[in-house]
């Protein structure tokens, strides 16, 4: 098993719509990725931001990949 987390701020005023948006893009795409074996979104304010934690389990690299594409250290953002 294999975890890949990627880690992001937004202002605190900010971090519902970001929470909603985390849930509508990667977070909505895990379950139907082959090799994906769950994903959970944490988040927490400091002070004037909120911290975002994505941490995802996968099966392999090649899942992985069939995610995030060749550079799988590279944020995705909405549209791939």
């Amino acid at each position: 098993m294999i975890a890949r987390i990627w880690r992001g701020a937004t202002r605190l005023e900010d971090a519902e719509r970001y929470v909603a948006y985390l849930h509508e893009t990667g977070l909505a795409e895990y379950p139907g990725t082959p090799g994906n074996a769950g994903a959970w979104l944490l988040w927490r304010p400091a002070g004037q931001q909120a911290k975002f934690i994505t941490l995802s389990f996968w099966e392999s690299e090649e899942a992985i990949r069939g995610f995030a594409g060749d550079d799988t250290e590279r944020a995705l953002t909405a549209g791939g």
